[in-house]
């Protein structure tokens, strides 16, 4: 039965393939099944009936009424639907139809793309090679038209691509403009919740006022002595009637003035627009509206310029009087305000007592007068003169206040209209509110104004017209033919702009402009039409036309590395599996709303205790080489020990961080780290202990102690700020990763002051043989690695990123072993290798990104930073200080680094990651030239001004790399790299800087023992080349976001940022 169909099925295929062979000429393919040959007849396509003998087609006659009787001749070209139906001579049928069957001659046009070519064109003598590049058309032998499809196709496919990439361009773009436009409503809604406190506290201010203003006008009015009656009372009346009616007048007055102003400058466009009609207008243009309109402005002109002019008041004399009245200008009203007379005190008793006595009596006589005036026992003076100043006061502050409160209600009322408007799909034309593009055509410059109004700008000065002001967004159909540029609008439904009630036409509608918009990589005003009187046509290319970007988005935004909020994690869950309760206990939702700057704050300081501890794990380094005997003490000696800590650390860099961060968490990482941070310096302290003062025979300990230090503050240093950067909000991450360095800067300063302060002991009177003090160095970490692993295990939350990446994995896990037992093994291994893939894929996006931060890592040690923390000692001694004083100097050397701090993270956040790195590089590069070049003009100490010089351009460099590369590097590694990847990525780059310091810490002495100061020349050089590295490799991510800056570095400008207008740099575009 099977081999049947698949007989049936092959014989129908052959069918067709053979019927498709027999087609007779100029028969496209969805016609194809009207001439398959099956019968010896042709029934006409528009009449089945009207039956023909096949012989009878594409003989150059018309036969069938609809002409499909021809798909290959032009006899039936004359048949037009816009032809007033008629009996067709020599029809069979005398049909009236008048309407074509076929839509015209098909060319194959084989290698490239098939078309319709009119009938009208069919042998006419022409090749038609933008239609027809086969030149099949032109089969009479009138012209011989060779087949170019060849070279047409290989041009059209280049065009096609290009509009392909175009696209894809613009559709990026559209994703920006989105999430721009995401960003502005956001803020808009933040505005609008934050004037609804704003109003209310405004409110409570305003009432605040007008209770004290009734309390100041109660007060004034019943004042104890007054001088309300006789003359005095009634001229202080009519002073205040005169003032305010003064007041009146001069804001009649101003008013009068900025109108007159307005009228003043219509007349003078209105005169230009006559002007310019009467110079222009053609006067053979038999329009008597125009002639009339001529005739009378010249008589207005003529009028104008003869009649006199009534003497007007100048500007500078009507300002002059609007002034406010004042001693100097106007009327002094203070001379005639209400004075208190010689006999008024006549009427006080209080008078004739003691001054002191009478104000303590005249104060409590006002508060009786006013309790007695509050309780309805002695009724209320009528004010008879003018305000106190303290009324005055309390009415302006009333006034203010209410002031406020109306403009308050009046912005969040425009708030609230905006948020309701609509800005097109996904709110993105809101990213072009406030934009301009304009276009030259012909005398005028068309502008339009993105939402806002579109003008026709005279080129003559003649003053711009309003076309219309924006009002709705409609979608119409357009059918437009391609343009080979691709400006044009195509066909399909297009978004269009209404833009109405502009200025009136003369003797016409008020003008109006509907702007076009379709599919273009940049914003661009095409051209721009008058489609009827009045009506213009905008054609417009920009990238919030393009259509298919929305599901992009959507999916953009599931993939989105953000914190999902509670129910977006109880429904990813899978029904009838329990939760983590770790992920119930620490919700990212709870955690972002909970987490306020006091939370902040303390879990920047905790992290900078934890960074303390890896700090003063180097920091104690120096004492100990320092206590080193003579046969530990060669170069190649101290190298091995700085080394052996790295050692530690690059594998851990690259195995054991990510595998602990991304499997157990970030908290989990951190203790891990911490435990063998303590036990690394466990071990050196036993060696050190044992070994006696000069540590001999216990080498092997003391480098293995150094390895397992190195392994755990690998750990350590790379999840502090791993964790610090995902749980701090964008403005504020720098200052969070800054000051975990700082707390690595503090631990490195405390290790050098308490080595400092044993060395001390031990050359002013303590025993030479006893080493403890030494030892005991090495457990010095201990004390703020415990504080740190009990505030992490105990106090703070787990990072919320990592939790929502999990929570991701447990719904796919769940999803795919859910799918699994319900369909084949077959779909089970599809799904495995796409996810391989996907995965695969996700690596290789982020090796850009990986690259970037293990070359800053790798900068950041190369540039010299690590001799500087182990070996400033003997720097210092070589540049002849002695070695107690160095120790001491390379505390305070640190000590001065963490006061730093606060310039450091307002830099960091403020000028920008970039500025920082560029700037300590130089200040490093210049630091280094002095160091190397003043030793080489005065060799062996010969001149102490030169060694004062030096050491203090090593504070510089301190300084400068403290400034920039110290902080910088940790901050930008740990932000530029997605969640799911962003543990090994911080993990792996920073094994760039474990590379480094190896290799410095190793070639530093051993350099400087061969080389003596030219090796400074060799790290200024370094530095400088990091300089143009860094400009034109590391694009600025300040501000952003962490789901944000992968927008960045996607090569587009992502705006759900605070720095969203600040445009990119060129030499930032090329880091894409």
């Amino acid at each position: 039965m099977l081999n049947r169909r698949c007989s049936w099925a092959l014989l129908g295929a052959f069918s067709v393939l053979a019927a498709a062979g027999q087609l007779p000429r100029g028969v496209g393919p969805e016609f194809a099944f009207h001439y398959d040959g099956s019968s010896s007849e042709f029934g006409c396509i528009g009449d089945p009936s009207v039956k023909l003998d096949r012989g009878r087609i594409n003989d150059n006659s018309c036969d069938c009424a609809d002409g499909s009787d021809e798909p290959g001749t032009a006899a039936c070209a004359f048949i037009d639907a816009l032809s007033p139906e008629q009996p067709l001579p020599g029809t069979s049928s005398g049909s009236t139809n008048a309407t074509r069957a076929l839509p015209g001659f098909w060319c194959k046009n084989e290698g490239h793309v098939g078309a319709y070519v009119p009938f009208e064109y069919v042998n006419d003598g022409v090749c038609d090679y933008d239609v027809c590049c086969d030149g099949s058309e032109e089969f009479g032998g009138r012209v011989v038209c060779e087949n170019r499809c060849a070279v047409i196709g290989k041009e059209h496919r280049k065009l096609e691509e290009q509009k392909r990439l175009g696209r894809e361009r613009a559709l990026k773009k559209r994703a920006i403009m989105v999430a721009e436009a995401s960003q502005l409503r956001r803020r808009a809604e933040s505005r609008l919740a934050q004037l609804a406190g704003e109003i209310k506290t405004a409110e409570a201010q305003r009432d605040e006022a007008k209770r004290n203003l009734a309390e100041a006008e109660l007060a004034d009015r019943n004042r104890v002595v007054s001088g309300g009656g006789g003359v005095g009372g009634k001229l202080g009346v009519l002073v205040e009637l005169a003032r305010k009616r003064v007041e009146e007048l001069r804001s009649s007055l101003d008013a009068v003035r900025q109108h007159r102003m307005t009228l003043q400058s219509e007349v003078d466009e209105l005169k230009a627009i006559l002007s310019t009609l009467k110079t222009e207008y053609n006067p053979n243009f038999n329009d008597e509206g125009v002639k009339a309109a001529v005739k009378a402005y010249e008589d207005y002109a003529a009028r104008d310029g003869a009649a006199p002019m009534p003497e007007l008041a100048s500007d500078d004399e009507v300002n002059e009087l609007i002034k406010e009245d004042s001693a100097d200008s106007g009327i002094n009203w203070g001379e005639f305000e209400q004075q208190t007379e010689d006999t008024d005190i006549l009427l006080s008793l209080e008078a004739y007592l003691p001054e002191s006595l009478r104000k303590a009596i005249r104060g409590r006589m006002v508060d009786l007068r006013l309790w007695l005036v509050r309780n309805g026992i002695v009724a209320e003076k009528v004010s008879t003169g003018s305000e106190s100043r303290l009324v005055k006061a309390a009415r302006e502050a009333a006034d203010t206040a209410d002031r406020k409160v109306q403009d308050k209600t009046k912005e969040q009322e425009e708030q609230r209209t905006d948020l309701g408007k609509d800005y097109g799909p996904s709110d993105v034309l809101r990213a072009l509110r406030g934009r301009s593009i304009s276009i030259d055509s012909g005398e005028y410059t068309y502008e339009l104004n993105w939402l806002g109004q579109t003008f026709q700008k005279s080129k003559k000065g003649h003053g711009d017209t309003n076309m219309g002001e924006f009002t709705r967004i409609d979608r119409e159909a357009a059918d437009e033919e391609e343009r080979i540029d691709g400006k044009s609008l195509g066909k399909g439904m297009r978004m269009v702009l209404r833009y109405e009630d502009g200025l009136g036409c003369w003797n016409g509608p008020r003008r109006r402009t509907d702007v076009w918009l379709a599919c273009a990589e940049t914003e661009e005003l095409w051209r721009v039409t008058e489609a009827e009187k009045c009506v213009y046509k905008m054609e417009v290319g920009t990238p919030a036309a393009c259509d298919g970007g929305e599901e992009k988005e959507e999916e953009g935004k599931k993939k989105k590395d953000e914190l999902y909020t509670t129910d977006q994690l109880q429904s990813a869950s899978p029904k009838g599996e329990s939760r983590s309760p770790q992920l119930d206990a620490q919700s990212p939702k709870s955690l972002r709303s909970t987490m306020n700057n006091n939370q902040l704050k303390a879990i920047a300081i905790l992290l900078s205790i934890g960074a303390s501890a890896w700090g003063t794990s180097i920091g104690i380094v120096a004492p100990l080489l320092v206590s080193l005997d003579k046969s530990s003490s060669s170069a190649i000696g101290r190298g091995s020990i700085t080394a052996a800590y790295y050692l530690g650390a690059l594998p851990s860099y690259l195995l054991l961080g990510p595998r602990l961060a991304d499997r157990y968490g970030r908290k989990g990482g951190l203790l891990v780290g911490t435990f063998l941070l303590c036990m690394g310096g466990v071990i050196v302290f036993v060696a050190c202990a044992a070994g006696g003062r000069g540590w001999t025979t216990t080498t092997t300990m003391l480098l293995l102690g150094r390895w397992v230090t190195g392994i755990g503050c690998a750990v350590v240093s790379a999840l502090v700020p791993l964790y610090g950067s995902e749980v701090a909000p964008g403005r504020h991450r720098g200052k969070m990763v800054t000051a975990s360095h700082a707390g690595f800067v503090a631990g490195i300063a405390v290790g050098l002051w308490i080595g400092a302060g044993f060395h001390h002991r031990r050359y002013s009177g303590g025993d030479d043989d006893d080493v403890r003090g030494s030892s005991l160095l090495a457990l010095l970490p201990l004390t703020p690695a415990s504080i740190f692993a009990t505030g992490i295990f105990f106090f703070a939350p787990e990072s919320p990123r990592w939790l929502t990446q999990q929570q991701q994995q447990l719904s796919s896990s769940s999803s795919s072993s859910s799918s699994s037992s319900s369909s084949s093994s077959s779909s089970s291994s599809s799904s495995s290798s796409s996810s391989s893939s996907s995965s695969s894929s996700s690596s290789s996006s982020s090796k850009p990104l990986l690259l970037r931060a293990f070359t800053l890592q790798l900068m950041s040690q190369l540039c010299g930073a690590t001799a500087a923390k182990y070996y400033l000692p003997q720097l210092l001694h070589n540049l002849g200080v002695p070695t107690r004083t160095a120790l001491f100097a390379g505390a305070a050397e640190m000590t001065a680094k963490l006061l730093m701090t606060p310039l450091d993270m307002w830099a960091i956040d403020t000028l920008g990651r970039r500025v920082c790195l560029l700037a300590g590089c130089l200040v490093m590069a210049f630091s280094l030239l002095i160091n190397g070049t003043l030793p080489l003009l005065y060799p062996r100490n010969s001149s102490s001004l030169a060694d004062a010089i030096c050491v203090a351009f090593i504070f510089i460099y301190a300084f400068g790399y403290s400034f920039g590369l110290g902080p910088a590097s940790w901050v930008y590694s740990s932000e530029i790299f997605p969640t799911p990847v962003r543990a090994r990525g911080l993990n792996w780059a920073a094994s760039g800087g474990a590379l480094g310091s190896l290799v410095v810490s190793f070639m530093w002495p051993i350099g400087l023992a061969h080389l003596g100061s030219v090796v400074f020349f060799f790290f200024m050089a370094f530095n400088l080349a990091c300089v143009p590295i860094i400009y034109f490799f590391y694009p600025e991510t300040k501000g952003r976001e962490l789901e944000d800056i992968d927008a960045l570095f996607a090569g587009r400008q992502p705006t759900g940022s605070e720095e969203e207008d600040a445009p990119l740099l060129p030499a930032e575009r090329t880091a894409f």
